[in-house]
């Protein structure tokens, strides 16, 4: 059964400066394995984190919709998920709060991910999905 859905997109050009941007700063948005994987292709940068903030913004509204009693800030969303590699490549999330953790394991819900790029834009979509077995 689907809970909500979420989706964002952004202009990659929004993003083209901030490789220059400090550790301490882009921390606040990315995980560390997101802003390696992000750096290390200097032409796809901007994509690659674009794409990143569209799927925490996708959660974000997402789970605010699902949860609304639950609400939980932007930033602390921005801070603790992760967009990462599935086991069979697609992109996935990972969510470091315990608030979030005890509700999905409590109500089995999983996320699905879907992330497309462009050299002009960042598309982010979200599914909350509860398992009902």
């Amino acid at each position: 059964m689907i809970l909500a859905i979420g989706i964002d997109s952004v202009e990659c050009a929004r993003f083209a400066h901030w490789h220059q941007y400090s550790l301490k700063c882009l921390s606040s948005i990315f995980t560390s394995e997101e802003i390696a994987y992000c750096l290390n292709n200097e032409k796809k940068q901007q994509e690659r984190l674009a794409a990143r903030f569209a799927a925490k913004e996708a959660f974000y509204k997402a789970w605010s919709t699902a949860f609304l009693q639950e609400k939980i800030p932007l930033r602390k969303i921005m801070r603790n998920t992760e967009v990462i590699k599935n086991p069979n490549g697609s992109a996935g999330l990972s969510i470091h709060l315990p608030e979030i953790s005890i509700i999905v394991e409590k109500s089995q819900i999983k996320f699905h991910l879907s992330l497309t790029h462009t050299n002009h834009y960042a598309t982010a979509f979200v599914i909350l999905e509860k398992n009902t077995k």
